[in-house]
């Protein structure tokens, strides 16, 4: 008997397979001490009390009942973190579900959403399955973004604007004035602001969900906190936005540990402000550096680096080799040369350092670069550290 299968949506048949751009985190024992910089992630985990308010929960609390669907607790604690009413959160298991719930939301067939590149693919194909006619915008220069080219792809059938800012890729970012100019310009568009590094950056347009009702905000626990494993997520909107978000969000919010570990990581908020210090110490020790090892980098507002170099596949062996994971962003419009690297504490930074340096004679493109022979001696030490950043 021949096989026949129910026919699938349109939307769904033009999308590719998808393709995760994660590697395995299935360490082999002979990279034990992997420093895996790839992913954005933080680099030593979440604070300690969220490890053993996780072991409480798993010794004491059923796992056998349902989570709290609402995250009644987790959203009261977000809402004071926010320094909103608790009408303006609503909580999510992961960004990913909350933006495919907003997508789906307010796109349908004959709608269009504008989108900020470059993005993950994840969220392009969410996009792309809600029926809606996908605008992504690649800019000429793609440290450079102009609000202007947002503004003029915005037509009558837009629902929807996404942008990350700083962007996960080339760590642009818009300013707040660009962004309240599309939000009054675009007053019947929602605009999506994906907002992941803001415990790194400590700018957030948070406060404007008030003022305006075309704007939503999309936070997670997955990179300050360190909680990437637990996928906790939450949104920011009028409430009135909220109640239409409701009507498809069911029981999609964390699950029990992730609630419980969110809640623990926003009691001890103090540990990540002093992970996001030691970042910002890292920073200002590879800024000092990598110059005088020959490298062009660009530095950004989130908790990664690009750092150019001449073989962008030799490079990333080489560094796999070493134990050092990154991301390779040659296949990206305007970053061929580039590798996306992840900043961790200042000691996991001087191992960066190190490792850089004896790879820069070969693989920098800096103006340094013919005279970085003695490089990794010279480095080890003189490597210049930052008194206090703060």
């Amino acid at each position: 008997m021949q096989k026949r299968l129910v026919r699938v949506a349109n939307a769904v048949l033009d999308l590719e397979p998808y393709e995760s751009e994660r590697r395995s985190p299935n360490v082999p024992s002979s990279h034990s001490g992997l420093l895996k910089l790839d992913r954005n992630e933080t680099t030593t985990g979440p604070a300690p009390s969220v490890i053993e308010s996780i072991k409480d929960f798993l010794n004491t609390k059923p796992l056998n009942w349902y989570p709290d669907p609402d995250a009644s607790e987790l959203k009261e604690k977000i809402a004071e973190y926010a320094a909103l009413p608790t009408g303006y959160i609503n909580c999510y298991a992961g960004v990913g579900l909350a933006l495919e719930h907003i997508f789906r939301t307010y796109l349908e067939t004959g709608t269009e959403v504008v989108i900020s590149g470059p993005v993950s693919d994840d969220i392009m194909k969410s996009a792309q399955s809600t029926g809606a006619r996908v605008v992504e915008i690649d800019f000429e220069n793609p440290f450079e973004p102009k609000i202007e080219e947002i503004v003029n792809r915005i037509t009558s059938r837009t629902r929807a604007v996404y942008l990350k800012t700083p962007n996960e890729y080339t760590g642009a970012s818009f300013n707040e004035a660009e962004l309240v100019f599309l939000l009054a310009y675009a007053e019947r568009t929602m605009i999506i602001i994906d907002e992941e590094f803001f415990e790194f950056t400590g700018r957030t347009m948070a406060d404007l969900t008030a003022r305006f009702l075309n704007l939503t905000i999309i936070r997670s626990f997955s990179g300050a906190f360190g909680l990437a494993s637990l996928k906790a997520a939450y949104i920011i909107t009028d409430p009135e936005n909220s109640s239409f978000l409701n009507r498809i969000k069911g029981e999609n919010g964390p699950d029990s540990i992730a609630q419980i570990a969110a809640l623990s990581a926003l009691d001890n908020i103090d540990y990540t402000r002093e992970y996001a210090v030691g970042i910002n110490q890292s920073k200002k020790a590879l800024t000092d550096n990598l110059p005088d090892i020959g490298y062009n980098f660009r530095m950004t507002s989130g908790n990664f680096m690009l750092l150019e170099v001449s073989d962008n596949a030799e490079y990333i062996e080489s560094l796999d080799k070493q134990g050092i994971w990154v991301m390779d962003l040659s296949g990206m419009n305007g970053l061929r040369r580039f590798l996306r690297i992840t900043i961790g504490t200042p000691e996991q930074t001087d191992k960066l350092l190190l490792t850089l340096s004896r790879m820069a004679e070969r693989f920098a493109t800096g103006y340094n670069r013919n005279r970085v022979a003695n490089a990794e001696n010279r480095i080890k030490g003189e490597i210049k550290k930052p008194v206090s950043v703060l």
